[in-house]
């Protein structure tokens, strides 16, 4: 609104042949600024023009604890860092939101999708607990739509599968061989699984299935806890390594950005 005042008050002043570029002018703003207003206001129904399932890397790490997909996001001024998450259908969400450093509207943030709309305090982590019920994309931003924005994507709940898995993990380690384990890269569902939870002492041989091949920083996946450095490739490929420390050990692309991590017990 400022900017059209503006451009009105500057017209009334102009005059001859500048006065007629001036108008050509004003009025390819004045297009930017409505086609700016009308993403804004799909991003406020839960629909965003031109954006798409967000890349690989832009998914980070969720951790389950105690039964929920617990999520941590920062707020700087209008950025949402990170924008993206990979969540489980029917599984709780505990969305934790550190606002801050959040600036204008991006003091509300709101899930059209969800019926979420709260204020983010400038004091303390703001806590929001959903629980996703259909896979897809679901959608979030400010108030007036102009922070972000930022996506889940939500994929099936695989949990028997995992039961499964768990089960043949323990297997190992009461035979004290190597831990054997399998992860999934696809564009759908990104490092599935990217929690792992592995003995200490005890080998690990974990075999990675990439379903497309991955590029720049995302081909090279390190566990800096370690020093390893692995390339994926198109197809599977074997990452080995020896755990020694208790605790949590992320793993990351090549330029550090967290994409899931081992418990060693």
């Amino acid at each position: 609104l400022p900017t059209l005042v503006s451009l009105g008050a500057i017209s009334s002043f102009t005059k001859g042949v500048f006065h007629k570029y001036f108008t050509k002018v004003s009025a390819v703003v004045v297009i930017l600024l409505g086609a700016l207003s009308l993403v804004n206001g799909f991003a406020l129904t839960g629909n965003v023009i031109g954006i798409d399932a967000p890349p690989i890397k832009d998914n980070p790490l969720v951790n389950l604890v105690d039964g929920k997909q617990v999520i941590d996001m920062n707020v700087n001024g209008l950025d949402y860092s990170p924008s993206a998450f990979t969540i489980v259908k029917d599984i709780p969400v505990e969305w934790r939101i550190d606002g801050t450093k959040a600036q204008g509207c991006a003091q509300v943030i709101s899930v059209p999708n969800l019926g979420i709309t709260e204020y983010l305090p400038r004091d303390q982590v703001k806590i929001i607990e959903f629980t996703a019920k259909e896979n897809g994309i679901i959608r979030f931003s400010c108030s007036m739509g102009m922070a972000g924005p930022g996506t889940f994507i939500v994929v099936e709940n695989k949990a028997p599968n995992r039961q499964a898995k768990q089960e043949t993990f323990e297997d190992t380690l009461a035979n004290g061989e190597t831990q054997k384990l399998a992860m999934e890269i696809s564009k759908e569902r990104g490092f599935y699984p990217n929690t792992f939870t592995v003995k200490k002492g005890v080998p690990v041989e974990l075999e990675i299935d990439a379903k497309f091949q991955l590029s720049g920083c995302m081909g090279v996946m390190v566990i800096p806890n370690y020093d390893v450095a692995h390339r994926l490739t198109l197809g599977k490929s074997t990452l080995t390594f020896t755990p020694t420390k208790e605790g949590k050990s992320i793993f990351t692309c090549s330029m550090g950005t967290p994409l899931g991590s081992f418990l060693v017990v």
